[in-house]
């Protein structure tokens, strides 16, 4: 009686550990969404917890880092570390920007993968200024415009392709990254000259800023789900076109040519009885080593076979009969 307990026990144990296991190997669903607030001037603190946030996300293993901000700005210092920081995430990064996203936290978002925008809010105005708001020296602010085009730069090209031609377009225009900085850029139907460029959510998404206009963090999301489909669709479709491009370029042409010389030849020879003995031993040999494979795979198994067959045998002991 004691030993079928016992015998059950390890059974269940044994199917435990195999439910886990599977349960384990299930594909993850669900999306992470690690969110984080910039609600504020952009200074050290705001850097520091930027960094807790991403090892936080990292640690989690989250599958989008999501930035909800409010700023006006603040130090150019801590504001690069940040974007810095986003720029060297293997997260993806989304921010949405509600209300503000001026000076600072228009180079954060700029950094940021995706943006998305509320209706009313503003981005742009990234002009270095002091702590009473006068305008800096043209030192920090050329180090500021190029700061704001390598940023842009940072997020490459999409390739358009027609019929005729394959062209490059910046997906965010470094040039508009430089007029939020100096005010003597020019960009026909977007600035005029002498003044620094800002953008409202029409005039972000217009002009590639923007990936789309929402209300709440929901919407943010959902959209991102729905471009990111899209996506994955357009560079499919890309990449296969230029690989028909490219092999189209560089197809060549392989002709074999051949002439029967004996029409009436046989077949090659049955193999010989001694090559017949060698695959016989090849192919014993393999099965050996598939017996081993399975023998190894099932090790836990037999395992718990010897301890039940050795408590078994202990309490099978034959009993001394006294006289």
């Amino acid at each position: 009686m004691k030993s079928g307990i016992i015998i059950a026990f390890i059974f269940s144990l044994l199917f435990s550990f195999s439910h886990a296991y599977t349960q384990d190997e299930k594909p993850k669903t669900e999306k992470l969404v690690y969110k984080f607030n910039i609600k504020e001037n952009i200074a050290p603190a705001i850097w520091r917890q930027t960094k807790q946030a991403f090892v936080a996300a990292d640690s989690l293993k989250a599958d989008l880092f999501l930035i909800h901000m409010n700023t006006y700005g603040g130090t150019v210092v801590d504001a690069d570390s940040i974007r810095t920081r986003i720029l060297n995430s293997k997260i993806p990064v989304v921010v949405f920007i509600d209300n503000n996203a001026a000076s600072a936290g228009a180079l954060i978002s700029l950094a940021c993968d995706s943006i998305y925008m509320r209706t009313g809010a503003s981005m742009g105005a990234a002009t270095v200024v002091n702590q009473t708001g006068e305008k800096m020296p043209d030192k920090y602010q050329s180090y500021m415009r190029a700061t704001m085009r390598a940023t842009a730069e940072a997020h490459g090209k999409d390739t358009i392709i027609t019929v005729q031609d394959t062209t490059y377009k910046w997906k965010r225009d470094p040039q508009i990254a430089e007029a939020m900085v100096d005010e003597r850029i020019y960009i026909p139907n977007i600035i005029d000259s002498g003044k620094i460029l800002t953008f409202t959510p029409a005039e972000a998404m217009k002009n590639g800023y923007c990936e789309g206009i929402c209300e709440n963090m929901e919407e943010v999301l959902n959209v991102q789900s729905e471009i990111n489909g899209i996506q994955e669709e357009i560079e499919s479709a890309a990449g296969r076109i230029n690989y028909l491009q490219h092999s189209s370029a560089l197809s060549t042409i392989n002709l074999t040519f051949y002439q029967v010389i004996n029409a009436t030849a046989k077949d090659s020879e049955k193999p010989s009885y001694s090559e017949k003995i060698s695959d016989a031993f090849s192919v014993g040999w393999k099965w050996v080593g598939e017996l081993f494979v399975v023998f190894v795979s099932i090790w836990p198994l037999l395992l718990m076979t010897f301890i039940v067959f050795l408590i078994y045998k202990k309490m099978k002991k034959p009993r001394v009969k006294q006289a």
